[in-house]
């Protein structure tokens, strides 16, 4: 009796320190793909009127395979209503040495940031590019938003390399475009429309 009680106890810590592991991995890790449901993923970039640089297929649903709505021909103007950034794979950047991380979340446009500590061990999972190093991230559970470059490259206000980054981020861009007679659709090819970038030369109205 004795011995089939210490077997079962002896069974349970073995299954508890198995599944430990897995459940707080599952805590820290982000749930994938990762849908960011209005990013525009590089410095400057801005959902406004968009010109159509190569024909493009315009879908009924965020879905290649859906019905194709309308077709957007070169020169063609057309509004670039929102998008979504789907990461299918996140980067991670593996902290080797003890930092603190600026959280900007929030901060657009302001000087605020929170202070995060990270140490050895700590994984930061990238999640959206934002251009210019900066990610939306996952860290212990919770979105940040940090750049990147200050965790992983040697820089003059940085004197060592605080963190490795592996593997690289993956992910789609899905855009949402009006054409001029009110219909509205979807394309994953954002690269077939110019004037995006709010910091470049402006374009003149037709």
């Amino acid at each position: 009796m004795i011995r089939r009680l210490v077997k079962s106890l002896w069974l349970l810590a073995l299954l508890i320190a198995i599944l430990i592991p897995f459940t707080a991995d599952a805590q820290t890790r982000p749930h994938l793909p990762y849908e960011d449901v209005g990013a525009c993923p590089f410095e400057c970039c801005t959902y406004r009127e968009w010109i159509v640089n190569k024909s493009t297929p315009i879908h009924r649903n965020r879905n290649n395979n859906s019905p194709v709505v309308f077709t957007v021909a070169p020169r063609d103007r057309v509004q670039g209503v929102t998008g979504v950034v789907i990461t299918t794979q996140s980067g991670e950047i593996r902290i080797t040495r003890p930092i603190t991380i600026q959280d900007y979340t929030g901060s657009q446009g302001t000087n605020t940031s929170r202070a995060i500590q990270a140490r050895p061990g700590d994984i930061i999972y990238l999640l959206t590019s934002q251009g210019e190093g900066s990610y939306k991230a996952w860290f212990k559970g919770k979105t940040i938003t940090i750049n990147a470059i200050d965790v992983t490259e040697q820089t003059q206000s940085v004197p060592a390399r605080y963190g490795r980054r592996i593997p690289p981020t993956r992910s789609i861009w899905w855009v949402q475009i009006k054409n001029r007679q009110g219909q509205t659709g979807w394309t994953d090819q954002p690269a077939n429309f110019d004037n995006k970038d709010a910091c470049g030369v402006p374009v003149d109205p037709p």
